[in-house]
């Protein structure tokens, strides 16, 4: 498994609170963004606003003569790398495919539309390149999980690693 690498530049804080009226046995979490990462007291009323605001769109009420407790504070620090940088859109390049895109072995299983077993090829995962593009019916297997590759479907490998699948009309 690859580590993700980031920089202090590439590094995203996002900041929450659990809040709640006073004498209520449960909490709701609130997103919010403070000015320049710095929260100050003036900040308060304004989270009190976004504490009503999400109380009522969760639950239907809110109840601005209450008191509002913070619980809980929050801050998640979420690191880019360069494989977030990809666009989604783009296809692979030319002579970028080129992994082993045969399959690996063959599996039955239950098609719905046959009433029967049917069997499909099992394609690796882990030596497909960008570019490659697996025909279904079929299965991809990676470590972390399996897709099942419809009839009329095609599973194409993006940039990132990522899989694109579309469904071909005839």
């Amino acid at each position: 498994m690859k580590e993700a690498e980031t920089s202090v530049g590439r590094i995203d804080l996002e900041y929450a609170f659990l809040g709640r009226y006073k004498y209520q046995s449960w909490e709701i979490e609130v997103h919010f963004t403070p000015e320049n990462g710095v929260l100050t007291e003036a900040d308060i009323p304004a989270l009190i606003h976004s504490f009503h605001e999400t109380h009522e769109r969760i639950y239907g009420v809110r109840e601005e003569a209450d008191i509002v407790e913070f619980t809980t504070w929050k801050v998640a620090a979420l690191g880019r790398n360069p494989l977030n940088d990809v666009d989604l859109n783009q296809t692979g390049a030319p002579g970028e495919a080129g992994g082993n895109t045969g399959p690996t072995g063959w599996r039955e299983v239950w098609s719905p539309a046959h009433r029967s077993l049917r069997r499909v090829p099992v394609y690796d995962g882990n030596r497909l390149r960008p570019g490659d593009r697996i025909p279904g019916p079929g299965i991809i297997e990676e470590s972390t999980t399996t897709l099942l590759l419809l009839p009329q479907t095609v599973a194409e490998v993006r940039p990132g690693g990522d899989y694109l699948v579309t469904t071909e009309t005839a």
